[in-house]
């Protein structure tokens, strides 16, 4: 595919065939640009393994049908990028990877880096886009150095801000997200004063471009279920587990202990194939005061050693008050929170903030 240049702008709109990427195709439009459509193909619900042939419910053919009407809608063209082996491979591949040692991944972040900001990034900028959007709800400024800065959306309750923590300067020098400054609500506004089709269509759900599948059934298509011991802290034996893939840190549900009291896991430990629990609403077990991140990517300028922020744990969570305490190196960096938090999971993004501004994020150890 080649492009003519338009004298405009030409941005490149990730449509999936939902209302915030149809309004980010409309106000862009609005905003003088010249506008393509975009829908990738992730994930078609089927997949081999070496546990056999597995299909999963999707959407994508639905979605599609959505995106081309929208497209038709405000008269712009639709391409389909077919990402899907690539998708498997730095997406699907890292998820299992990560429940197989005992950790918790975020396919989600994993998707935004390795797919919408890289694949679709580099393929539409190569096709001759100055731009790609998305419907994220945060934002981005450039200041007079010409320096590119991430924010929190205008919405608290639909910021995005964390699935984006790994962006840096290329990618938010090439990326628009014009829902940044709306609320949730003026968009679905926009949408049917608009007259778009996908105006009232429920958000998707569920891992990002797989959807809302029984994560248990998806992730049995990868790895066999593997016996072993429920414990307390002292090693007594509580129970009996089908994987330590199944069970993340804080997880209350699927234990299947009895006796009345409920039981929190705390951790798992993947040589002995051993899920650890303590009991309690609120077990002392479940809180850390420091935590070491890895696999650090910046916004800009890194945080160091004696650097005050905000930790965000997970998307939805508050952000928590913190010091950067130790580890000034490229690899990692350790954050001591002003008060322990809860559930602190391995595999889990931490990401920090000053303010609004989205700083940088590191992998939780």
């Amino acid at each position: 595919m080649s492009m003519l240049k338009s004298e405009s702008p030409t941005v490149f709109v990730g449509m999936s065939g939902g209302v915030d990427s149809s309004v980010t195709a409309h106000l862009l439009i609005q905003q003088g640009y010249a506008v393509v459509g975009v829908f990738m193909k992730n994930w078609s619900g089927y997949i081999t393994t070496e546990r056999g042939e597995f299909r999963f419910p999707c959407s994508s053919g639905a979605d599609y049908e959505d995106a081309r009407a929208v497209a038709h809608q405000l008269d712009i063209p639709l391409y389909t990028f077919d990402f899907e082996e690539e998708y498997r491979q730095r997406v699907i591949d890292y998820f299992v990877r990560e429940l197989e040692v005992g950790r918790t991944p975020n396919p989600d972040i994993m998707c935004n880096r390795e797919v919408k900001f890289y694949l679709f990034l580099e393929k539409a900028l190569a096709v001759g886009a100055d731009y790609i959007a998305t419907g994220h709800y945060a934002r981005i400024t450039e200041d007079e150095k010409g320096v590119f800065h991430l924010w929190e959306g205008a919405d608290p309750k639909k910021d995005q801000s964390y699935f984006l923590a790994t962006l840096g300067q290329r990618e938010l020098s090439h990326s628009l997200f014009p829902l940044g400054v709306y609320q949730k609500t003026e968009v679905r506004t926009i949408a049917e004063e608009a007259g778009l089709v996908t105006a009232k269509k429920a958000d998707s759900q569920g891992i990002c471009f797989v959807g809302d599948v029984d994560t248990d059934e998806f992730i049995k298509a990868f790895i066999s279920p593997k016996k072993g011991e429920i414990v307390n802290m002292h090693g007594d034996v509580l129970g009996e587990h089908e994987g330590i893939q199944f069970y993340t840190v804080g997880q209350r549900r699927g234990l299947g202990i009895g006796g009345g009291m409920p039981y929190y896991v705390v951790g798992t430990e993947k040589e002995t194939n051993r899920v650890y629990v303590a009991p309690g609403m609120n077990p002392s077990e479940l809180y850390r005061e420091t935590v070491t991140v890895t696999d650090l990517s910046w916004t800009h300028t890194p945080l160091n050693v004696g650097d005050r922020c905000y930790a965000r744990l997970r998307h939805g969570g508050e952000r928590v008050p913190c010091v950067i305490e130790a580890g000034n190196t490229e690899e990692k960096r350790v954050i001591r929170f002003d008060k322990p938090q809860r559930a602190i999971t391995p595999g889990q993004f931490l990401v920090m903030y000053t303010g609004e501004e989205l700083r940088g994020s590191g992998v939780m150890n």
